[in-house]
Protein backbone atom coordinates (compact mmCIF):
# COMPACT_ATOMS: atom_id res chain seq x y z
CA UNK A 1 0.00 0.00 0.00
CA UNK A 2 2.25 2.41 0.39
CA UNK A 3 3.39 2.93 -3.27
CA UNK A 4 -0.08 4.60 -2.88
CA UNK A 5 0.01 6.91 -0.33
CA UNK A 6 0.24 10.45 -0.61
CA UNK A 7 -0.16 13.82 0.71
CA UNK A 8 -3.49 15.00 1.34
CA UNK A 9 -4.75 17.73 -0.85
CA UNK A 10 -6.20 20.67 0.68
CA UNK A 11 -9.34 20.46 2.83
CA UNK A 12 -10.52 16.89 4.48
CA UNK A 13 -12.89 14.07 4.21
CA UNK A 14 -14.95 12.33 6.95
CA UNK A 15 -16.01 8.73 6.50
CA UNK A 16 -17.52 6.65 9.38
CA UNK A 17 -16.24 2.82 10.70
CA UNK A 18 -19.31 0.75 10.53
CA UNK A 19 -17.91 -2.52 11.10
CA UNK A 20 -14.48 -4.03 12.49
CA UNK A 21 -13.19 -7.56 11.95
CA UNK A 22 -10.11 -9.44 12.62
CA UNK A 23 -8.47 -9.06 8.90
CA UNK A 24 -10.61 -5.52 8.03
CA UNK A 25 -12.19 -2.28 8.90
CA UNK A 26 -15.17 -1.36 6.84
CA UNK A 27 -16.00 2.51 6.60
CA UNK A 28 -18.83 4.04 5.17
CA UNK A 29 -17.56 6.96 2.50
CA UNK A 30 -20.36 10.51 2.64
CA UNK A 31 -20.38 10.25 -1.87
CA UNK A 32 -23.22 8.05 -1.77
CA UNK A 33 -23.83 4.47 -2.60
CA UNK A 34 -22.73 4.97 -5.98
CA UNK A 35 -19.47 4.87 -4.93
CA UNK A 36 -17.62 1.97 -3.54
CA UNK A 37 -18.99 -1.11 -2.23
CA UNK A 38 -22.82 1.06 -2.30
CA UNK A 39 -21.26 3.78 -0.13
CA UNK A 40 -18.48 2.06 1.74
CA UNK A 41 -15.01 0.54 1.54
CA UNK A 42 -12.90 -1.53 3.50
CA UNK A 43 -9.03 -1.42 4.27
CA UNK A 44 -6.91 -4.01 5.67
CA UNK A 45 -6.15 -2.40 8.94
CA UNK A 46 -5.15 0.99 10.37
CA UNK A 47 -1.61 1.66 8.75
CA UNK A 48 -3.50 1.81 5.23
CA UNK A 49 -4.94 5.50 6.51
CA UNK A 50 -1.59 6.66 8.28
CA UNK A 51 0.48 8.93 5.53
CA UNK A 52 4.01 8.58 5.90
CA UNK A 53 4.03 12.69 6.38
CA UNK A 54 3.99 14.65 9.57
CA UNK A 55 1.71 17.43 8.11
CA UNK A 56 -0.28 15.07 6.89
CA UNK A 57 -2.04 13.14 10.31
CA UNK A 58 -4.92 11.58 10.57
CA UNK A 59 -7.68 13.20 12.93
CA UNK A 60 -10.56 10.43 14.81
CA UNK A 61 -13.50 11.58 16.63
CA UNK A 62 -16.31 9.80 18.12
CA UNK A 63 -19.34 10.26 16.02
CA UNK A 64 -22.83 8.81 17.07
CA UNK A 65 -26.06 9.26 15.41
CA UNK A 66 -29.77 10.14 17.46
CA UNK A 67 -32.41 7.96 15.88
CA UNK A 68 -34.71 10.71 15.42
CA UNK A 69 -32.33 12.70 13.79
CA UNK A 70 -32.07 10.71 11.00
CA UNK A 71 -34.04 11.01 7.72
CA UNK A 72 -36.75 8.41 6.95
CA UNK A 73 -34.57 7.10 4.03
CA UNK A 74 -31.53 6.48 6.59
CA UNK A 75 -34.00 4.36 8.68
CA UNK A 76 -35.38 2.61 5.69
CA UNK A 77 -31.62 1.85 4.58
CA UNK A 78 -30.91 0.57 7.66
CA UNK A 79 -33.39 -1.39 8.15
CA UNK A 80 -32.73 -3.37 4.58
CA UNK A 81 -29.26 -4.03 5.83
CA UNK A 82 -30.33 -5.38 9.32
CA UNK A 83 -32.93 -7.81 7.17
CA UNK A 84 -30.28 -8.65 4.67
CA UNK A 85 -28.22 -9.35 7.58
CA UNK A 86 -30.39 -11.73 9.54
CA UNK A 87 -31.52 -13.42 6.19
CA UNK A 88 -27.58 -14.35 5.76
CA UNK A 89 -27.26 -15.84 9.14
CA UNK A 90 -30.31 -17.87 8.89
CA UNK A 91 -28.51 -18.98 5.65
CA UNK A 92 -25.24 -19.77 6.70
CA UNK A 93 -26.76 -21.42 10.42
CA UNK A 94 -29.94 -23.94 9.33
CA UNK A 95 -30.11 -24.83 12.63
CA UNK A 96 -31.48 -21.13 13.34
CA UNK A 97 -34.45 -22.38 11.17
CA UNK A 98 -35.87 -24.94 14.21
CA UNK A 99 -35.68 -22.47 16.86
CA UNK A 100 -39.11 -21.13 18.18
CA UNK A 101 -40.10 -17.99 19.58
CA UNK A 102 -43.21 -16.62 22.25
CA UNK A 103 -46.04 -14.54 20.95
CA UNK A 104 -46.66 -12.59 23.82
CA UNK A 105 -50.44 -11.85 22.33
CA UNK A 106 -51.64 -15.49 22.46
CA UNK A 107 -48.40 -17.01 24.66
CA UNK A 108 -47.82 -19.77 22.11
CA UNK A 109 -44.67 -20.86 20.91
CA UNK A 110 -43.90 -20.99 16.92
CA UNK A 111 -40.97 -21.50 14.60
CA UNK A 112 -38.94 -18.23 14.08
CA UNK A 113 -39.25 -19.27 10.51
CA UNK A 114 -42.88 -19.14 10.48
CA UNK A 115 -44.14 -15.99 11.61
CA UNK A 116 -44.17 -12.97 9.27
CA UNK A 117 -42.28 -9.10 9.30
CA UNK A 118 -39.08 -8.52 10.42
CA UNK A 119 -37.17 -8.28 13.89
CA UNK A 120 -38.99 -4.41 14.38
CA UNK A 121 -42.91 -6.12 13.78
CA UNK A 122 -43.39 -9.63 13.69
CA UNK A 123 -46.86 -11.16 13.47
CA UNK A 124 -47.73 -14.51 14.84
CA UNK A 125 -48.56 -17.48 12.68
CA UNK A 126 -51.01 -18.91 15.21
CA UNK A 127 -53.16 -15.55 16.37
CA UNK A 128 -51.84 -13.02 13.59
CA UNK A 129 -51.54 -10.16 15.67
CA UNK A 130 -48.43 -8.01 15.58
CA UNK A 131 -45.88 -7.43 18.67
CA UNK A 132 -42.41 -5.84 18.81
CA UNK A 133 -40.06 -8.92 18.79
CA UNK A 134 -37.29 -9.06 22.09
CA UNK A 135 -35.24 -11.48 23.03
CA UNK A 136 -36.80 -12.29 26.36
CA UNK A 137 -39.56 -13.99 23.50
CA UNK A 138 -36.85 -15.95 22.22
CA UNK A 139 -35.44 -16.51 25.97
CA UNK A 140 -39.30 -17.80 26.94
CA UNK A 141 -39.29 -20.30 23.89
CA UNK A 142 -36.06 -21.84 24.83
CA UNK A 143 -37.06 -22.51 28.76
CA UNK A 144 -40.21 -23.77 27.61
CA UNK A 145 -38.55 -26.27 24.87
CA UNK A 146 -36.40 -27.23 28.32
CA UNK A 147 -39.63 -27.90 30.37
CA UNK A 148 -38.87 -24.72 32.33
CA UNK A 149 -40.62 -21.85 32.60
CA UNK A 150 -38.83 -18.25 33.01
CA UNK A 151 -40.93 -15.52 35.41
CA UNK A 152 -40.23 -11.78 35.65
Amino acid sequence: MADYRSAPADGGHAVVLTNGEPKSLTFLNSWGTSWGNEGSFSIEDHTVLELDVETARMSFYDVFWVEGDLKDAEKKAFDIKVNKKLREEVNNHPGLRELEAHCPNCRHNSLIVDFRGDIRESVCPRCGEAFKPEAFHLLQALYARAGLEVTM
